[in-house]
């Protein structure tokens, strides 16, 4: 999978920001930064195994979107429910696909990637916003 600079610069991406997650982020974070490049490994080894296993790698994204939610519904943070939010596109957008309800393969592999980010973007804001709270909090004691 990671033979494309598009797949590269992806990989980088979520290696920084599940980095940056365990690093200055509370443990909702690092669940979730677990939870993401789990599935970022998971499917780089599905999409090497086989010719691009659409059935397996929805599994994935069903599972994540499950411990998303579970972290939402477990968590005081905004962030894991926008994440399960775009997480559940990705989850609908394959549903699409593999019912053929007549959506080109180009609109569901940007309805794919753009999510994938968005999830990405939810977990380095959640991170962010975690550190700068402690932070503050720090400041004042």
């Amino acid at each position: 999978m990671l033979d494309t600079i598009y797949s590269q610069i992806a990989g980088a991406i979520v290696l920084l920001v599940s980095g940056f997650a365990f690093w200055k982020g509370d443990m909702p974070e690092k669940r979730g930064a677990g939870v993401i490049a789990i599935a970022f490994l998971a499917s780089i080894i599905i999409q090497d195994q086989s010719d691009y296993d659409s059935i397996a790698i929805m599994g994935v994204d069903v599972v994540v979107l499950c411990a998303l939610g579970l972290l939402a519904w477990n968590s005081d943070r905004n962030w894991p429910i926008w994440a399960a939010a775009c997480q559940s596109i990705v989850v609908a957008s394959h549903f699409a696909y593999l019912l053929d309800f007549q959506i080109s393969v180009r609109a569901y592999l940007n309805a794919q990637a753009l999510a994938a980010y968005a999830v990405v973007f939810c977990l380095a804001a959640g991170t962010f916003i975690a550190w700068r709270e402690r932070e503050a909090l720090k400041g004042m004691t």
